[in-house]
């Protein structure tokens, strides 16, 4: 495990112009890290930057580190569900937990959902007893019930 100081990583917003290369190797590090089966892909961040009531450049964050070679260590979004609930999303290098950054880039998200006047902010983690899991209980999540997420492909008729 590599060890980070404080000092030397920011919270900064993504922009959209230049990080999504650098976001996608972070993504795809986490993925097979923790074995998740979500699609990993340049068209499929672009069009979740395309959500409808989504502000990816005050939404969404990097945790960078600082120095002569800055890489991306973690990131994370909110995105309003409802008028009063966000829902939030952090995901953190493998070889860089446990440091504090997941809990700065919450901090960061419950910032911002509040200030667009959120009550409640909701997560989910993957698979059951999996770091995202301890971590959210750790910062005061509960479990809520248990989801299946479907996709359906753009092709799909829709009524």
């Amino acid at each position: 495990m590599s060890s980070i100081d404080t000092n030397n990583y920011r919270i900064r917003p993504l922009r959209l112009a230049v990080d999504i290369p650098d976001l996608l190797q972070l993504m795809g590090a986490i993925k097979e890290a923790d074995q998740l089966e979500e699609e990993i892909s340049e068209s499929a961040l672009r069009a979740e930057m395309e959500w409808h009531g989504n502000d990816p450049e005050q939404d969404r964050w990097i945790v960078q580190s600082v120095g002569a070679r800055e890489m991306f260590l973690g990131h994370a979004w909110i995105f309003p569900q409802t008028k009063y609930r966000s829902i939030f999303h952090a995901a953190v290098h493998p070889d860089f937990r446990r440091q504090g950054l997941g809990s700065a880039l919450l901090g960061t998200a419950v910032s911002r959902a509040s200030t667009t006047g959120a009550r409640q902010v909701v997560s989910v983690s993957e698979k059951l007893n999996t770091p995202a899991e301890r971590f959210l209980l750790h910062h005061g999540f509960i479990a809520a019930g248990q989801n299946r997420f479907m996709i359906a492909s753009a092709d799909v008729p829709l009524p």
